[in-house]
């Protein structure tokens, strides 16, 4: 995927500004492909760069995908937003798709596939305020980020240039902790913003 144009994702479910790569055309992009489910993601990273580079040019569009169960305040994967969650909660999470193979075990269990797909685009919404994610986020199809973006993990970043050319790629956890990967992430971005 380096050095080749991005393909366009199939938009399921916008929220803010950005619905497709037309919407992008001339900006410094990262798509960071993220969920409300995984144990960790690159939101704190992602706030860092929006803070330095935002104003600068920077574009971040955080890229989602349907799963079988959604959080609205699951706080602990997130360094910046693990003090709203109370001492002693418990995860609970705002929904979860089941089946008569694979029933859920507690009562947020649902078996409608359209009325789960409905309670997960406000979870996401809700998950979205909840964290402070100031940037447009796209719930794109399912098959999208494997077939179109080479992902093979939770979380993963793509950068693109102001021509939507993938410049770089990451695979897992951009952390604050990981130094060698954020420095790398940054020197590309300043790299693409000065081009």
């Amino acid at each position: 995927l380096l050095g080749k144009p991005a393909a366009d994702w199939t938009t399921e479910k916008a929220f803010g500004d950005v619905a497709s790569l037309a919407d992008l055309k001339g900006k410094v992009t990262i798509l960071d492909f993220w969920a409300t489910w995984p144990d960790y993601n690159n939101l704190p990273v992602m706030r860092d760069l929006m803070k330095a580079y935002g104003e600068k040019g920077l574009t971040i569009v955080g890229l989602t995908t349907t799963a079988s169960v959604v959080y609205a305040t699951r706080y602990d994967a997130d360094e910046d937003m693990r003090s709203k969650m109370e001492p002693g909660a418990r995860l609970y999470y705002a929904a979860r798709l089941a089946t008569e193979s694979a029933p859920a075990d507690e009562s947020k269990a649902i078996y409608d596939e359209k009325q789960y797909r409905e309670i997960e685009l406000q979870a996401i919404e809700e998950f979205a305020k909840n964290h402070e994610l100031t940037w447009p986020l796209v719930m794109i199809a399912k098959d999208d980020p494997a077939a179109k973006y080479g992902q093979s993990t939770w979380p993963h970043l793509v950068v693109l240039d102001k021509e939507g050319t993938v410049r770089f790629l990451y695979a897992g956890m951009a952390s604050r902790d990981k130094e060698a990967v954020v420095a790398k992430l940054k020197a590309v971005v300043e790299a693409l913003l000065a081009e």
